[in-house]
């Protein structure tokens, strides 16, 4: 497997809210139940000056949906002069407005664009608005296309008709598998790893196939779920930190009251302030000695 770099790289999560309602989101309860619905600019500011402080030169940004912010164009404006890259996850439904922000400032951002929602797959109308805005951003930034993996029988390479066909030398791809919410039944089985596996190298494959060059595989996949020559072609083809909890690409997540967490799926339980610890290095490492907190690896 490909050695990847360890970044600390904390999720900013600018809301707590979003205009889609996906059955495989890890974050409805955080987002029914939190008290904060979108990060006060006093307190973006702070964490901006944090990680500046914490010498990280890379803004993720996330939610819910991030770009519904009330500030969102506020927000970019003041993250343009202090990072390298400015990263934000969005579901596509983006206002005027947003889109008007991300173009000005779209030589330090990079997108990402989760296809697998209800308005990609059911509104005709909106998957060619979204289809469209990817296309027109495509040209001027770099974008990833990703989807959650939650039902072995369906066809996820629907999800990438409609696209003008250069733009797949242009794009990267980010997927993984589904996550239960915190107290919810898990989506896989273990008596299903082998299509688990099988159902990955066939979409790794298929990316490949048609020119895509950077295919990442987020946390949560098991080597069981792989023989030696599957993992063998994964470590070749795809981006991939590690089993379990090691692929986690980013440190720990921030929501909007400045509370953190290591991952959705103990979002409650794990949750501690972020005053409670000196700097990110220390909050990234307490997570990190907490063992099996990811509900897969107690499967």
């Amino acid at each position: 497997m490909k050695k990847e770099k360890e970044i600390l790289s904390p999720n900013i999560l600018l809301t707590n809210f979003c205009n889609q309602n996906c059955d495989y989101c890890f974050a409805k309860k955080e987002m029914k139940e939190g008290m904060v619905k979108e990060m006060s600019m006093d307190n973006f500011l702070r964490m901006m000056k944090l990680l500046k402080k914490n010498k990280i030169d890379q803004l993720r940004l996330m939610g819910g949906e991030p770009t519904l912010h009330s500030q969102f164009d506020l927000i970019l404006s003041r993250a343009y002069p202090l990072f390298k890259q400015i990263i934000i996850f969005s579901n596509g439904l983006v206002s005027l407005k947003s889109i008007k922000a991300i173009n000005q400032y779209a030589d330090k951002i990079i997108l990402n664009f989760n296809l697998d929602t209800q308005a990609f797959e059911n509104n005709l109308k909106q998957r060619k608005q979204i289809i469209a805005l990817i296309n027109e951003f495509s040209l001027k930034t770099k974008v990833f296309l990703g989807f959650t993996l939650s039902n072995l029988e369906k066809d996820y390479l629907e999800l990438f008709k409609g696209f003008k066909k250069d733009i797949w030398q242009k794009i990267g791809i980010r997927f993984g598998l589904a996550k239960p919410s915190p107290g919810e039944r898990p989506f896989f089985a273990k008596g299903d790893y082998p299509k688990i596996g099988n159902k990955i190298i066939f979409l790794v494959k298929s990316f490949k196939e048609m020119g895509i060059k950077d295919v990442f595989l987020d946390c949560g996949l098991k080597k069981e779920m792989f023989d030696w020559r599957e993992r063998h072609y994964l470590t070749k083809n795809s981006h991939l930190r590690g089993w379990n909890c090691e692929g986690k690409w980013s440190s720990f997540d921030i929501t909007p009251d400045l509370t953190i967490f290591p991952c959705f799926p103990y979002y409650n339980k794990l949750r501690k302030k972020l005053d409670d610890f000196k700097n990110f290095n220390q909050a990234r490492d307490y997570f990190k000695k907490i063992k099996n907190f990811c509900l897969d690896n107690k499967k």
